[in-house]
């Protein structure tokens, strides 16, 4: 594969004094920042012999992480099984199975109304059966966080020496940990602040409200989180995440996923809450809106899942 593609970073104006920024990962190959974690691990994995061609590659993913993982083997010729649900979207399903990945579709949710355990539950059985077989494991693998720490981490700061806040939304953690990483190990004064989205339990735990926008928040608290050394964060609900990307679009022809969504609503609302005035924040756009046409951008589906009002 090419060298990692660097993503810019654009101003979309301002904020209660301060100067708003958002660093546009769609735009990484396979269309999401999950590309860079796909490839950094990939490629360590077989330069240090750890994996050869024929070791089977496993993940658990509701989406990104799978596509990536499924294009990134394609390109070195290795074998991938994907381990989804039916929450993921049609298009990352498509995506997944054009890349020739064998595909296993968890259809039991489980206490938590979620699939997340019972795809993990899957992988563990997929594994068991391959003597020769790879967990990726984007919710607790070190080299998840080195990835994000030697790419996207620094990358931000190259490109914003001057940043005072970076938002991130949150899923399995392993971004915003690697991101945190490069924020100490470059001495840079960034606080790092962490969006997450109503019915997720990353901290939240004992909430019973359920999430609809897929790419945000979990139904559990990964590995990851012992390592993100964040500095706040903001729980942001669906209607506002929705109404977000859809001012972004309106105002700035940014045409992005529900998490970015989210972390930008997260960065107004934390900032208007903290009374944050005349600093630079770095919004993270974790992905591109088209694998949300049928979710966020689909009317059937909002008035189905979203409050009134939308």
């Amino acid at each position: 594969m090419n060298k990692m593609l660097t993503t810019p970073t654009i101003e979309v104006g301002e904020f209660n004094k301060n100067k708003m920024f958002v660093k546009i990962e769609g735009l990484n190959l396979f269309g999401s920042m999950k590309d860079r974690a796909g490839k950094y691990v990939i490629e360590k994995l077989l330069n240090e012999k750890t994996i050869n061609q024929e070791t089977l590659i496993v993940e658990s993913s509701s989406g990104n992480m799978a596509v990536s993982l499924a294009m990134t083997c394609k390109a070195y010729g290795l074998k991938f099984c994907a381990v989804i649900d039916p929450s993921i979207s049609p298009i990352n399903e498509f995506l997944i199975r054009q890349s020739g990945a064998d595909v296993v579709k968890v259809s039991v949710p489980d206490e938590n109304n979620s699939y997340l355990k019972n795809r993990l539950n899957t992988v563990q059985e997929i594994i068991g059966k391959n003597s020769n077989s790879y967990w990726f494991n984007q919710y607790g693998n070190p080299l998840v966080r080195e990835a994000y720490c030697n790419t996207l981490g620094k990358e931000i700061l190259e490109q914003n020496p001057d940043v005072d806040y970076i938002f991130m939304a949150v899923s399995s953690l392993g971004t915003i940990a690697g991101v945190c990483e490069a924020v100490k190990k470059f001495n840079s004064k960034a606080q790092v602040i962490a969006v997450d989205i109503e019915g997720s339990k990353i901290f939240n735990p004992n909430t019973l409200a359920k999430k609809h926008i897929p790419g945000i928040g979990s139904s559990i608290k990964g590995k990851h989180f012992e390592h993100i050394k964040i500095d706040g964060n903001i729980i942001v609900s669906e209607d506002v995440i929705v109404k977000n990307c859809y001012s972004l679009l309106k105002d700035y022809g940014l045409f992005i996923g529900g998490s970015s969504g989210a972390c930008y609503a997260g960065a107004k609302q934390y900032m208007r809450e903290n009374n944050i005035e005349g600093k630079k924040a770095v919004c993270v756009f974790a992905d591109r809106g088209e694998r949300y046409f049928d979710t966020i951008y689909n009317d059937e589906w909002l008035k189905e899942n979203i409050k009134e009002g939308v």
